[in-house]
């Protein structure tokens, strides 16, 4: 499903990535009766291999993974990451395209600390 996902906004799956599907369906259908099946899958793959955080966005399931203990970071958490580790220099350029490209929506007063937070903020 986050395969599915992915291949919506890019013509492939960069080389970086790898897709993992999670070996206990079980759990996976189970979260589905209250979140969607990528989230389900993601959040059990990142039981099954011991994440250190999982990338995730969607509200619910954020909770859910949270609940269980996953520590979660959302999509302009992991590029404030990447701008304070150099692997990106522009934080506000990204995230502008996100908003407009990709239909991402980040609240203005989260944004503003975010591009404070990168050094980018007036």
């Amino acid at each position: 499903a986050v395969q599915k996902e992915l291949l919506k906004y890019h013509a492939e799956i960069p080389s970086f990535l790898r897709i993992s599907i999670a070996a206990d369906q079980n759990a996976v259908a189970s979260l589905r009766e209250v979140i969607d099946r990528g989230e389900a899958e993601s959040i059990t793959l990142a039981e099954q291999i011991g994440a250190d955080a999982l990338l995730i966005d969607d509200k619910q399931g954020r909770l859910i993974a949270e609940k269980r203990g996953i520590r979660c970071l959302g999509l302009a958490g992991a590029l404030l990451m990447a701008k304070q580790n150099e692997f990106i220099s522009i934080l506000g350029d990204i995230l502008s395209a996100l908003e407009t490209k990709a239909n991402f929506y980040l609240d203005p007063t989260q944004k503003r600390s975010l591009l404070t937070l990168a050094n980018e903020g007036s």
